[in-house]
């Protein structure tokens, strides 16, 4: 007697959603600057790593929320700045 297969229901985390897409702390450089435009909102933010040279060593794992806390950088606003541009 075979077993019956029983497809498997899709959870709602591997469902395609804004929420899912938007930026937060833990998106990294390389994810935002991405983004159009966003590196003039990072800018219009004083995050100093657009100018860093390390920034091409680090981007892939530089996290947004890591360097707004490292430099008092808003995070909140900033995070509501790059959305909006999304």
């Amino acid at each position: 007697m075979q077993k019956k297969i029983h497809p498997v229901k899709s959870r709602k985390a591997d469902l395609p959603s804004a929420k899912l897409n938007k930026v937060n702390k833990n998106s990294t450089l390389k994810d935002i600057l991405g983004i159009k435009g966003a590196d003039e909102i990072l800018a219009d933010h004083r995050v100093p790593c657009l100018s860093c040279p390390m920034v091409e060593v680090e981007i892939s794992d530089l996290k947004i929320g890591e360097v707004c806390e490292a430099y008092g950088i808003n995070l909140e606003k900033l995070l509501k700045d790059l959305n909006k541009a999304k």
